[in-house]
Order: C-alpha cells, then structure tokens, then sequence
C-alpha cells in the first residue's frame, strides 16, 4: 500500500510558496531568511505582479523581503537595457527595499524546502519567480502592502499622475488585453476576452451613471487598429489605442473605475489605484473589495452604487 501521506501530497499538490508558508507559522524554518524574486524575463506587468506577491508573502509571513531590480522586460520599444531600466524605475518596486547582496547564499524555493539542513541558517535568501501561488489562495494579503506599493510607484512613474483638465466626470478606464492574445490562438485564446462581452461591461456602468445624473467618459486602453475597436467609439468611448504603454498605465491607476483584463498589466494598475477596480477572472485572484464580472460580463451593481457613493 503506497504511503498515504505521499499520496495525499501528490492529490493536494500543495504550492511550493503554500508550503513554505506553512513552515515558518509553525516555527520548522527560521524567520530570519529573505525572499527575493528573480529569472523572469516575460512584460512589465507580470514582473511587477510577482515582486508584489514576494512582497504580500513576506509581509504576511514576518520575512524579509530583498529586491532583485528586473533584468530583462519583454515587448522592448526601444534599447532593451533602457527600457528594462525605464520599467523598473517606473514601477518603483526597489524604492526604500535592500537590495539582494551578490554575495549571498541564493537558493530557489523548491530546492530550499528540499534540505530540511538549510532551514535554520539566518543568511538564506530564497528566490523564486513569483509567489502567486500564496497571493491565490490569500489574496487579501496584498492589502497591508497597498500603501506602501503606492509610495514606492508616487516616487516613481507615479510622479507623472495629474489631470490636464478639471472634470466633474466619471473617468471609466476599460483595458482590452490584444497583442500577444488571439481568439485563433489555442494557447492564449484563454486569455482573450471578445468586444461583445467588454461592450456589455460598459454599457452596464454607463447606464448606472446616466441613472444616477452622473457624467462620465469612457476610456479604451488597447493595441491594434482603431478600426478594430469601433464599436466602442459608437457608443461614445475615447480610443486610447497603441498608447506608449507608461502613458498607458497611468490612464489605467488614475481613472476612477478601472475596469481590468486578464492581464497582470491591468491587474497591477489595479493594485496601485486607490479606487474602483471591476475585475474580470483570470488566474491571478483580486482581493476581495474589487467587484467581479460574472461570466456574461455583468457585476453587482449594488457594490459599484456603493463605491460611487464613497468617491463623493
């Protein structure tokens, strides 16, 4: 007979992040060890999704958390080296956060939680591409780190954040994840969500606004050709297509409802805005106070009534 609590792990398949956080609760690894994220080289959203999920683990944990600046950001728009700086100055992630020391003992997770002998050592730092796995299944924990995520992204690209023009508008900000995404495309059509479905979003918070006498502008962040999104500009929206993508994010952090790909992009600007976010499913789960789209693209529109009343 196979031993049961192997076959109960290789049910359950506990996360290796999951694990390791079960771990330091119970006092069986020192909580004197770092985690640092590194070796992802994908866009400057899902980078910055994962130093922010180090970041909820640690601070839910009572470990350090040590910043490894990114070393390779995908879709470059210009010189790479430059534009991996340009991100990660942008996002300011590294603001105020030790640095991971070259010389340190690095380990990555899965090989960590392997040798129970390294469990104790103070000068561990554990590195793994993201800490996801934890965030998913707690994803409340980003919120302690909110605040600070916003200082460290206002000291960065954040600085660029004003209104050209005062408004007494609603600002709604919808992203449409295009690009690296195809309905054709069997490998990311998961990840693509068809105008129809988008529209019906749209329209569900436009006519809340015209009930409530509420004047509103509708903002559509994507890539592509105008043409492809036109029907969106017949129903009054603003095409804000192949933005420079900074420019980009920040359209999304400052608006006062963002509405959300499945995107870590979207997802990030999310975490950084402090208003509301309408979040459609994808793999990476929101925190609880982000109003989710069900599967025909509607919300709750009690929950939205009661984030406008709060904006007032």
């Amino acid at each position: 007979m196979p031993n049961l609590a192997r076959v109960l792990k290789k049910v359950l398949k506990i996360p290796n992040a999951v694990q390791l956080a079960d771990a330091l609760r119970s006092g069986r690894i020192a909580p004197s060890i770092a985690i640092t994220t590194r070796g992802k080289t994908d866009g400057a959203g899902a980078q910055a999704n994962a130093c922010m999920s180090a970041m909820a683990f640690a601070n839910a944990t009572g470990i350090k958390y040590v910043h490894t600046p990114f070393q390779s950001v995908a879709h470059a728009e210009e010189d790479p080296a430059t534009w991996t700086q340009n991100w990660e100055a942008f996002f300011g992630l590294g603001v105020d956060e030790v640095t991971a020391d070259p010389g340190a003992t690095l380990v990555n997770l899965k090989s960590f939680l392997d040798q129970p002998q390294l469990w104790k050592r103070p000068d561990i730092i554990i590195h793994a591409e993201h800490f996801h796995d934890f965030c998913n299944r707690q994803p409340d924990s980003y919120h302690a780190i909110l605040p600070r995520l916003r200082a460290k992204f206002e000291a960065g690209g954040g600085q660029q954040i004003c209104l050209s023009e005062v408004s007494n508008e609603l600002i709604i900000a919808v992203h449409i994840r295009r690009g690296d995404v195809s309905q054709k495309d069997a490998v990311t059509a998961s990840r693509y969500t068809d105008n129809q479905r988008i529209l019906t979003t749209i329209k569900q918070c436009q006519s809340m606004s015209e009930r409530l006498g509420q004047p509103y502008r509708v903002n559509i962040y994507s890539e592509g050709r105008a043409e492809d999104f036109q029907i969106f500009a017949d129903i009054g929206a603003s095409l804000k297509i192949g933005l420079n993508p900074f420019t980009t994010v920040l359209g999304l952090v400052n608006a006062d409802i963002l509405i959300t790909a499945k995107s870590a992009f979207s997802f990030v600007a999310g975490l950084l805005s402090d208003r509301t976010k309408i979040y459609e499913p994808f793999w990476t789960k929101a925190p609880s106070d982000w109003i989710t789209l069900n599967a025909d693209g509607l919300f709750d529109e009690n929950l939205l009534s009661a984030h406008l009343a709060a904006l007032k």
